[in-house]
């Protein structure tokens, strides 16, 4: 019974798989989300267990954390206290800036390209699937709901075929059905959303509803018109922010919103777009938090290989208060904000953190030595899950019940 160790409190949205509800455990008090899988889908368990799955093999700053698959019916998952891109708009006079747009895009390209990597594609992107875990300070965001996510092998013949989606979002591919299609269809998705964050409407949204003409809608979206525009790439540059937008975010949302599939901007060549890769945030971080991160990886790179083992078993013990606070700081190491930590990041980082004359201590370190030490899956980058690893030798997260509690485990 999964009140014998959470107290569920206010819904707080609504997936395909059921309700979502805010929830206290009461072994520590820490807050978390718990989604409630309706009775048809606990019946399929397989499903479901295949959406647990698929959360669990990606381990990225912006996407889900996912905690416990409880009794087969219940997802405990992280809680982002933000809202979705629904209410940050809500809260900004319904469009965004192209400055805090490409902060969002970056990272929500940066989350799909690491779906994409292992096979993954998300199938739901919109709005209200991307989080914010945070509602004060710059937007950082999560990626949620996999429900109707998918593997899928880009080799010509495992192509996917079910209309899956949200109308608004779908991708001419998706809505057609005359052919197979695959994780392009989320960088349109991604499109769509950049649309919506720039002008507060979505791309293919139609015209008044004109009297007298037959509609087949679909939660009260009329198809038939939204399937033309789609399948046509129809939408207007010619309102609102659109005369004063930059060129360069004219041409991303053209990449992405290509109809031919095979001429869409993949999600990493996205990243590489001039709008997001420009005006890098660097000078941005404020230069103690900067610091503190950055001498939290030089000192692990220094750690024993029994020291790095202990930081492991410690990084599973942290609470979300403590787990909020590291993820600001691996924001401010991942400059250009992909998820990822690498060289360059570190290189524009002790940049920044030598003008603003900031102390290092002992941070000189090579970042190439670094970011090896530091590296857990061998791809040349630290991942957040790694960095919360190695800021585990600070005091702060070394209590005596912690390292007591983890001694009696194993």
């Amino acid at each position: 019974d999964i009140n014998e160790d959470y107290e569920l409190h206010a819904e707080i949205g609504a997936g395909h798989f059921g309700r979502v509800y805010e929830c206290l455990r009461l072994s520590d008090g820490v807050k978390f989300a718990c989604k409630q899988l309706s009775k048809r889908h606990v019946r399929d368990a397989l499903t479901v267990r295949r959406e647990v799955e698929i959360m669990r093999r990606l381990d990225h700053a912006h996407i889900e954390d996912v905690y416990e698959y409880h009794n087969h019916a219940w997802i405990v998952s992280e809680l982002c206290g933000g809202g979705d891109l629904l209410h940050l708009l809500m809260r900004e006079g319904g469009a965004l800036s192209e400055l805090a747009s490409r902060r969002i895009l970056g990272q929500l390209l940066s989350a799909v390209d690491a779906c994409h990597a292992v096979g993954v594609v998300h199938r739901d992107l919109k709005p209200e699937n991307v989080m914010l875990v945070d509602a004060e300070g710059p937007p950082v965001i999560k990626v949620i709901d996999f429900g109707l996510s998918c593997i899928y092998r880009a080799d010509g013949q495992h192509e996917l075929h079910r209309l899956a989606g949200t109308p608004y979002y779908m991708a001419p591919e998706v809505v057609s059905g005359a052919a197979g299609y695959g994780e392009a269809c989320d960088l349109w998705s991604c499109g769509v959303i950049l649309y919506f964050l720039l002008c507060g409407r979505p791309p293919f949204a139609p015209p008044d509803d004109e009297p007298g003409r037959k509609k087949r809608k679909r939660n009260g979206v009329d198809l038939n018109e939204l399937t033309a525009r789609v399948l046509k790439g129809d939408y207007a540059l010619d309102f609102g922010p659109w005369p004063r937008a930059s060129a360069a975010v004219l041409d991303l949302v053209k990449g992405l919103m290509r109809v031919d599939a095979r001429a869409r901007l993949t999600a990493a060549r996205a990243l590489e777009h001039a709008w997001i890769t420009r005006d890098g945030v660097a000078a941005e971080v404020p230069a103690p938090l900067g610091a503190a991160a950055l001498t939290s990886l030089a000192r692990y790179a220094r750690a024993t290989f029994f020291h790095k083992r202990v930081y492991n078993a410690l990084a599973e013990t942290l609470t979300m208060g403590e787990l909020d606070s590291l993820r600001k700081e691996f924001a401010a190491l991942d400059v250009d904000g992909d998820g990822f930590v690498t060289c360059g990041d570190l290189t524009a980082l002790l940049a920044h953190l030598e003008l603003a004359g900031a102390p290092l201590r002992g941070a000189a370190l090579e970042v190439e030595a670094i970011v090896e030490a530091c590296d857990l899956e061998d791809d040349h980058r630290i991942s957040y899950h790694a960095f919360v690893v190695a800021s585990m030798h600070r005091c702060a997260y070394l209590r005596e019940d912690r390292v007591d509690k983890m001694f009696h485990e194993f």
